[in-house]
């Protein structure tokens, strides 16, 4: 009889653990197009315009290149705002990324550069941090900008609780057999 209840108690371990299993959104996004900043590059504080397309996916369901990108207008970078969450920054097909943080590289009469950290959401996929870049030119180059993210999928405490339950629960099935 106890051997029937460890089999039981191990195999709802393990359901419990599957059925919490976290998909994570993997894959990388490149967007271009022009930018248009309030002031030169050197001292922009903000951003007033964007026209960006998807210039390279390998998000799962992301249309081909070219796809429209709808960024948050204004966006205001400067150091003041360093850091400030920004939720909906950037979305395009299912897919929508929050700004978590940022902080600017570089800014001089050349280039701009700033990195930053957020989250990609996804319907059907469950929120999944990222990093991003992006950085534009002077104004000489017609505001052109670049601006790339990518998502790692990096597991959740509640789920490696739940492996690690699943597994001693298998060492302790194993151990009374």
């Amino acid at each position: 009889m106890k051997m029937k209840r460890m089999v039981l108690i191990a195999l709802t371990v393990l359901l419990t653990a599957g059925l919490a299993a976290a998909t994570p959104i993997t894959g990388a996004i490149t967007f271009n197009g022009g930018v248009t900043l309030n002031h030169p590059v050197g001292t922009a504080t903000w951003v007033t315009g964007w026209d960006a397309k998807v210039f390279a996916s390998s998000l799962p369901g992301v249309a081909l290149a070219g796809n429209t990108v709808n960024f948050t207008t204004p966006w205001v970078f400067t150091p003041i705002n360093t850091g400030a969450p920004l939720n909906n920054f950037w979305s395009v097909g299912v897919y929508t990324f929050n700004l978590s943080s940022w902080t600017i590289n570089n800014q001089d009469a050349l280039q701009l550069s700033i990195d930053g950290i957020g989250t990609i959401t996804a319907s059907g996929y469950d929120p999944t941090p990222g990093t991003w870049h992006f950085s534009t030119q002077t104004n000489d180059v017609g505001g052109v900008f670049s601006f790339s993210a990518s998502s790692a999928a990096v597991p959740e405490p509640a789920s490696l609780l739940l492996l690690t339950a699943g597994i001693g629960g298998l060492g302790l099935f194993r151990r009374r057999k």
